[in-house]
């Protein structure tokens, strides 16, 4: 039975696949003002986020003590470090709670954040997973072609 086979084989590859024990993980957010700050609801789009990336990290954090976060805030066509790759809980929520006196007008540049996350995780080890967490409120991108970026994402094995 061919999909007995497939499915058998599917499984083999899954057991011999193993998540990091140090996890590098880069949260890119869209910082420009047309994607993040509309009021869908009660508070801004850019709060609810906000409050949400905070427990995401003190969650990860307690779960992965031995591995690290770094945040990349993207607008006016730019992706911008706001923290780099470090294991600092208090500095990461520092920057997550003041937030919203970043962000910016401008468009958005999906290709120039996730190129600024993977220099970022150049510099860590092969014995770590390499992240990316998108965080994305605008409904376009002033980027023209994501191909490159994309393939080159694959080439060094981060996934996104």
């Amino acid at each position: 039975n061919v999909f007995s086979y497939e499915n058998e084989k599917t499984k083999l590859e899954l057991r011999n696949k193993k998540r990091g024990l140090i996890r590098s993980i880069i949260i890119v957010i869209d910082l420009s003002e047309r994607g993040l700050e509309q009021h869908d609801f009660t508070i801004s789009r850019l709060k609810m986020i906000s409050n949400e990336i905070e427990q995401f990290i003190e969650t990860f954090f307690d779960r992965n003590p031995i591995s690290q976060i770094g945040i990349v805030g993207i607008y006016q066509g730019k992706g911008f470090v706001l923290s780099q790759l470090c294991g600092d809980v208090v500095k990461h929520i520092e920057i997550i709670r003041n937030i919203n006196k970043i962000t910016q007008f401008g468009e958005p540049s999906l290709q120039n954040g996730l190129n600024t996350a993977m220099s970022l995780l150049s510099t860590v080890a092969k014995y770590s997973t390499k992240e990316i967490i998108l965080i994305y409120g605008s409904l376009n991108t002033i980027d023209s072609n994501l191909d490159k970026t994309i393939l080159s994402l694959k080439k060094n094995k981060i996934m996104v």
